[in-house]
């Protein structure tokens, strides 16, 4: 499956809001080279599986909006901007998460502190 003409662009901006040039990413994965890469962000050849995979997780995004799926770089992005959470909230809700705490018991425990 090809993707959505903006893919290019939004393969090359999610590397640029992650701090990485091209030779960065080539380091990193070791794998990969430049040439490679370009062809990618320029939608001249299509990602391989692995790529598709470890791009989105050195970015910090969702593979859905490498493909233009979601308008939301990743998770915290799209808790943040639609349920107007701060980040002290989502990282208390992660690590609520963390600690297999249920949200019935949360609930409990803030009706507590609030008799």
């Amino acid at each position: 499956m090809k993707p959505k003409k903006e893919y290019k662009t939004r393969l090359q901006i999610a590397r640029l809001n992650a701090g990485y040039s091209q030779a960065d990413v080539q380091r990193i994965l070791g794998f990969l080279n430049r040439k490679t890469l370009c062809a990618y962000e320029k939608d001249v050849l299509n990602p391989t599986n692995k790529v598709l995979c470890l791009l989105p997780q050195l970015y910090g995004v969702s593979l859905d909006y490498i493909y233009k799926e979601d308008n939301y770089q990743n998770h915290d992005d799209f808790v943040t901007k639609v349920l107007l959470l701060d980040s002290n909230s989502i990282t208390t809700l992660k690590n609520l998460k963390m600690n297999n705490v249920n949200l019935s018991d949360l609930k409990i425990f803030i009706k507590q502190l609030e008799d």
